[in-house]
């Protein structure tokens, strides 16, 4: 069975890096940004899933969940997740340096 991985955030780092390494590695690819288009558009090209909104029902399908958001975003989203009342573990990876947001 193939591990459904969901990228939040579909910059460059995504886009080069973390997507790329999950194909290469066999996950299922689900993917949320804030840009619909820019998705739609690449998904001509890739094979993933969008997801338009972060809620239990699309959670719980997720074995991974890897942020690949600007600083200032990713707080945000890790407590939207929190509050999300999930029935399993996921596991998280932040692609952002944590300790800048702590010391600035």
């Amino acid at each position: 069975m193939n591990k459904k991985s969901l990228i939040i955030g579909f910059g460059k780092r995504a886009q080069k890096v973390v997507f790329p390494a999950l194909v290469l590695s066999g996950h299922e690819i689900f993917i949320y940004s804030r840009d619909l288009n820019k998705l739609r558009n690449y998904k001509n090209n890739f094979k993933f899933e969008i997801i338009e909104e972060l809620n239990k029902n699309n959670l719980e399908q997720i074995d991974k969940i890897f942020i690949c958001t600007k600083n200032h975003i990713y707080e945000n989203i890790i407590k939207q997740i929190n509050k999300i009342n999930l029935n399993k573990k996921i596991t998280l990876f932040v692609d952002t340096p944590l300790l800048y947001h702590f010391f600035n």
